[in-house]
């Protein structure tokens, strides 16, 4: 080795150890605990998820993406989310939730079709699969008026198959810009041009450019909430002819087709497991169901408010496996924080796995019992439960930042959780197994295949009314 570059080792090495000890040990953050890596190092976050959050200004690090412009989601200027999100809750309106309950009807019927042929074959079917299938073409129906049809095709488009890739590459961009400037310009080099993810993540962001591109040329009569996008207008200013226009409207897209196909067909994958995982709540769940729709009545977003037991098992789902398993990291302005007094820019999040968890919250906290979100006058409310701190739940964040689509996800849950119910018998093949274990967190939980087997039904003699 040259001089100089023993002479560089040789004061780098005392540099780094000198600095490991002071964050260790006399950093203003040392008394909190955790792991001595993350401590030392920003390492330590491109294999693990972080612990902690607070209720502050938005971390850009996490949010802001290298491409484009902010969207609904990592727009982090309060003010300019506010300009995008008003215009888009328009498009979640009772009277659009209603037209979009037709949307998700009729490809959950189209799920039901595909569950009986493979039921023809004694076939077990991917639960994770058909999940994502029905998510997608129900989100991608509603962003723009046209129907994706993977579930009824039985198969993926390009575009979903690009979608699991662009949350893997996302994951692996907030880990690259938590490092240092050097470093992380020498990740990104090789990130951009080695890795899969971020071909994958370009191939994706291409289809929504093109699926925006399609839907300016042609829009559909039906509500859609691209309607609502195009009232927006971004810094850039609009146009079709703006390329900057164009990129904006790719952003928004990817956000709304990614946020509701990823979370809430991981929410469905995971509830029927632990229903399966957990005999007696799905007894439960199949008699309320069955009861209340044996004469043929019609299994749409309104019939199913009803169901209390359902509502239940939806809930406890959420909270024991909330399909953001991270805490969205804020920084901090400088505030004390449960006694202890957090400097100002300390990156601070709180994953709501870690509160729902937590005893002083949740009783048992660590079983499945829908039973705790019942009323009391329900016939399985169970009094051990009056002491849960329910509001510690928080799956859909809270405040200005609060899931936008929240009641459509609570909609399509209920309606096709009712049919899966009401139509089939289910049975798990396979060893029960504890998702949190096996399932890996990219940003959003990367699921384990979830095998089951779907047989109708014998005790079904009238079919719910089509009308």
């Amino acid at each position: 080795m040259p001089v100089s570059g023993t002479l560089l080792a040789a004061l780098a090495v005392p540099l780094l150890i000198g600095l490991a000890v002071y964050r260790l040990l006399l950093h203003p953050l040392s008394s909190f605990k955790g792991p001595k890596l993350a401590a030392v190092t920003d390492w330590w976050f491109c294999a693990q998820c972080p612990d902690q959050e607070t209720q502050f200004i938005k971390h850009p690090s996490f949010y802001q993406q290298s491409e484009g412009f902010p969207t609904l989601v990592t727009e982090t200027n309060p003010a300019a989310h506010r300009a995008v999100r008003k215009p888009l809750e328009r498009g979640f309106s009772p009277s659009s939730l209603k037209e979009y309950g037709r949307i998700v009807e009729r490809v959950a019927d189209d799920l039901i079709a595909q569950l009986k042929k493979a039921s023809k074959h004694s076939s077990a079917v991917d639960v994770k699969t058909w999940a994502a299938r029905f998510t997608f073409d129900v989100v991608t129906e509603v962003t723009f008026g046209t129907s994706s049809g993977t579930v009824a095709q039985g198969k993926n488009t390009v575009w979903l198959d690009l979608l699991t890739g662009n949350i893997a590459a996302a994951a692996a961009g907030v880990a690259i810009r938590r490092q240092p400037h050097v470093t992380k310009m020498l990740l990104r080099f090789v990130f951009s041009k080695l890795s899969k993810k971020a071909k994958s993540r370009a191939l994706y962001l291409s289809a929504c450019r093109k699926m925006c591109e399609d839907r300016l040329r042609e829009p559909p009569r039906a509500a859609n909430l691209f309607d609502h996008v195009l009232v927006i207008c971004p810094p850039s200013g609009k146009g079709t002819e703006n390329d900057d226009y164009l990129v904006f409207l790719q952003g928004q897209a990817a956000s709304l087709v990614s946020g509701g196909t990823e979370t809430s067909s991981t929410l469905l994958s995971s509830l029927i497991y632990n229903l399966l995982a957990h005999p007696l709540h799905l007894v439960r769940l199949q008699d309320e169901v069955r009861k209340t729709f044996s004469q043929g009545e019609k299994i749409d977003i309104e019939s199913t408010k009803q169901l209390k037991y359902l509502q239940a098992v939806i809930d406890e789902s959420l909270r024991i496996f909330p399909p953001v398993g991270f805490g969205l990291p804020r920084l901090c302005p400088g505030a004390t924080v449960g006694g202890v007094y957090v400097p100002k820019g300390t990156v601070v999040q709180a994953p709501d796995i870690l509160m729902v968890r937590n005893s002083r919250y949740f009783t048992r906290p660590h079983e499945f019992l829908p039973e705790r979100w019942l009323p009391k006058d329900h016939e399985f409310y169970d009094d051990q439960f009056s002491g849960d701190r329910k509001e510690a739940s928080k799956p859909f964040s809270i405040g200005p930042r609060q899931c936008i689509g929240m009641s459509l996800a609570y909609a399509e849950w209920r309606l096709v959780l009712a049919k899966l119910v009401l139509k089939f018998d289910w049975e798990l093949m396979g060893e029960k197994q504890d998702l949190i274990s096996v399932a890996k967190l990219k940003l959003l939980w990367e699921m384990p295949p979830i095998l089951v087997t779907f047989k109708p039904w014998e005790g079904l003699s009238v079919e719910p009314s089509e009308v």
